[in-house]
């Protein structure tokens, strides 16, 4: 999505219209997919102070980490949890730090991969989703998850860690908590803020207008209200204005024939058309 970083904000009364774990966790699974599909690098959730619910906050951010990290990461990353119970029903994410490849001989120098670094008999390993695990170079190490370039094939098998800067191509989200929606932005400025509302101007009318503001910023936060009430419902309740936290409100599907919009299809719509923009000519 050229240079501009894609961030997106919902809240933590995303899932609260789920009827139970399972449909929580689904709901979880659309959501990852919507935001790796469009390139999205953070998801915040930030607290709804009158539908908010802290167990789901906690819930949603372990359900998303779980889904974006690698498969065979996942038994170093996450001990055995009553909230990843239905962990099998989300879709596989498939963004470029997912590696299939299973084998060492598929395995090329200078590939990068995500690790899990321990240490046995004094050495470094990084467990890199193969049958063998890696020798790490470094010397001074944190132990953990971490990136890594492969170094040698033979007569051993040897990575460095890198910095994950250096990886070029969409590598995932990172997911964070969040307090008040109007704190969350006053924290990330200089950042451009894209407010959705069915109040909003429409998008048919403003795309040109949205499509300079996307490529003035390094950085752009999308906000989302919630399945109850809209972004300017939630701000009132923090004693602040819509108009004064977000630098443009629209209304990405204008004469909607649906009463509502899930947040996982607000995503897609909305994550599409920055995306159409990002990518489009300015004229």
């Amino acid at each position: 999505m050229g240079n501009t970083e894609i961030w997106v904000a919902i809240p933590d009364s995303t899932l609260i219209e789920c009827v139970d774990l399972r449909e929580k966790t689904e709901k979880a699974g659309y959501i990852a997919r919507a935001c790796a599909v469009h390139r999205v690098s953070r998801i915040y959730i930030y607290h709804d102070r009158k539908d908010g619910v802290r167990e789901d906050q906690r819930l949603l951010s372990i359900l998303l980490h779980y889904i974006e990290a690698p498969q065979y990461l996942r038994r170093h990353l996450f001990p055995k949890m009553p909230e990843l119970a239905y962990a099998g029903v989300m879709p596989p994410l498939r963004t470029p730090s997912h590696l299939v490849t299973t084998e060492v001989s598929e395995v090329k120098v200078g590939d990068v991969r995500e690790g899990y670094c321990y240490r046995r008999s004094g050495s470094y390993y990084v467990d890199v989703g193969l049958p063998k695990p890696a020798h790490l170079l470094n010397k001074d190490v944190s132990l953990g998850r971490v990136a890594v370039k492969i170094e040698a094939i033979e007569p051993e098998l040897t990575c460095s860690i890198i910095d994950r800067g250096e990886i070029k191509e969409y590598w995932g989200f990172t997911v964070k908590q969040s307090e008040a929606l109007s704190k969350l932005v006053r924290s990330l400025k200089p950042v451009l803020v894209i407010a959705t509302s069915r109040q909003g101007q429409p998008i048919a009318e403003n795309w040109q207008r949205l499509q300079r503001l996307l490529h003035s910023f390094q950085r752009c936060l999308i906000l989302f209200g919630s399945p109850r009430r809209g972004l300017q419902e939630i701000l009132k309740d923090e004693g602040r204005d819509l108009q004064n936290i977000a630098n443009v409100t629209l209304n990405f599907v204008p004469n909607q024939g649906a009463a509502t919009i899930r947040i996982e299809e607000a995503l897609y719509i909305v994550l599409g058309v920055v995306n159409f923009l990002l990518h489009l000519p300015i004229s």
